[in-house]
């Protein structure tokens, strides 16, 4: 039985400029605990994280968030909220998932459901421990962002040579 082992992977060609080599190892975590929040003030934790221990100093992370969330507004009005990813407590998505519904008036309780998909390909720069997670905050008076609501979260994390 033959074994291939690597710590850096590059086309035959070499890299051009700003491009990545192959993947060296891939990390996946889930979760399918409901978390909700009501706290429209300041970001929490949705629940979903990850871990990933670099082989080199110069890989990047590709990010792969999959998590079905669910926005709830008790008096019926405007329903909304969004995501983030971050790297330890740092916020490295530069565009935050913005969701919103708006129910109009005269109705009851409204709800929004959906998945939040994203990719962020991160250069952490080191050789230690670093694990991604994602915070999720409602907008909007009387609102509820549950996440996990209807189903399982995924994070995957793939280390990619620099």
């Amino acid at each position: 039985m033959s074994e291939l082992r690597t710590n850096r992977i590059i086309p035959r060609d070499g890299l051009a400029s700003g491009m990545s080599g192959g993947i060296i190892q891939i990390v996946q975590n889930f979760t399918d605990t409901a978390i909700e929040t009501t706290n429209i003030a300041a970001y929490e934790d949705s629940g979903l994280n990850a871990t990933i221990t670099p082989t080199r100093s110069d890989s990047k992370i590709f990010i792969m968030v999959s998590q079905p969330w669910r926005m709830a507004n008790a008096s019926g009005g405007q329903n909304g909220g969004a995501y983030r990813i971050l790297r330890g407590s740092t916020n490295i998505d530069n565009v935050q998932a913005y969701l919103y519904y708006h129910a109009g008036s005269g109705m009851s309780t409204k709800y929004n459901y959906g998945v939040y998909n994203r990719q962020i390909l991160d250069s952490p720069a080191t050789t230690s421990a670093v694990t991604y997670k994602t915070q999720h905050i409602p907008y909007g008076t009387n609102s509820t962002v549950y996440s996990q609501y209807a189903g399982r979260s995924f994070m995957t994390l793939m280390e990619v040579s620099g």
